[in-house]
């Protein structure tokens, strides 16, 4: 079994006290947890056997849903069904609404609030279906021209929509309750890969990179939320508490709960 330790994608929602974190690994798995920030305590979801991008998931502004694109080549004979972009509950995979993309250059999907989702596959969907309530758009608002787009679409719309703001080309910030501020700095090198390096930035304006492979998001309460080496932490100043360590969980599939298949209820307004 595969050592190193899982990759972690930590994605906060602006309106509820609610993160999302994605697993990857070991190898081509992929795990969902739900964070409750309110409390620091986090459920363990579904696994799921497949290859997820960190860069093309996002979280509903509310908490209440995530979108994914999904790769499991090779674990069908039909190549226009192995790629596939899906709406789910959180912790779990299990699709409400699901298109079939078959291909690698899906953008996964972005939540503009809590009752749509754009980048999803045109017309209705392959399996699952879509409530009244909710509007599924195949239209991705587009960020600036980059070799990369489907690698920087998501990010770039979901921290525009969260209250980052962009100081200046490829450099992301937005504060945090301790009079600091979170920092992400985003390129794409020559060969079309991005590269993505978190810091925090505290008076007098000192930065402290969080080290490669690490994940950063801010939560409803202005703290520093950090995935990194295995670990879930939150940083506040020169204090960093561990909430979960995730390194040593297997791949144990389960089913998931009744709930997960039934959409949630209309967000309030």
């Amino acid at each position: 079994m595969d050592s190193t330790p899982p990759r972690l994608t930590v994605l906060a929602a602006r309106d509820a006290d609610v993160a999302v974190v994605l697993r990857r690994g070991p190898t081509d798995w992929a795990r969902l947890h739900r964070w409750d920030t309110a409390t620091d305590s986090v459920e363990d979801g579904g696994w799921l056997r497949a290859r997820v991008s960190g860069r093309r998931v996002d979280l509903s502004p509310d908490g209440r849903l995530f979108v994914a694109f999904i790769a499991a080549h090779g674990r069908t004979d039909d190549v226009q069904r192995d790629t596939w972009v899906a709406v789910s509950r959180p912790p779990w995979w299990r699709a409400l609404a699901l298109w079939f993309d078959g291909t690698t250059w899906s953008y996964g999907g972005f939540f503009p609030d809590a009752a749509s989702c754009a980048g999803l596959g045109p017309g209705v969907p392959d399996e699952g279906h879509v409530p009244r309530w909710f509007s599924a758009d195949a239209r991705l608002p587009a960020p600036r021209p980059e070799a990369a787009w489907t690698d920087v679409s998501v990010p770039h719309n979901r921290r525009m929509r969260d209250g980052w703001v962009e100081r200046e080309p490829e450099w992301w910030e937005r504060p945090l309750a301790d009079g600091g501020a979170a920092v992400v700095h985003e390129r794409v090198d020559a060969s079309a890969r991005v590269i993505t390096e978190a810091a925090l930035r505290g008076p007098p304006d000192e930065l402290t990179p969080l080290g490669a492979g690490a994940s950063l998001d801010v939560d409803r309460a202005g703290r520093a939320l950090v995935g990194r080496a295995g670990r879930l932490e939150v940083h506040a100043g020169p204090t960093v508490e561990v909430i979960a360590d995730l390194t040593a969980q297997r791949p144990e599939p389960e089913p998931p709960p009744p709930w997960a298949g039934t959409w949630p209820r209309p967000p309030p307004g």
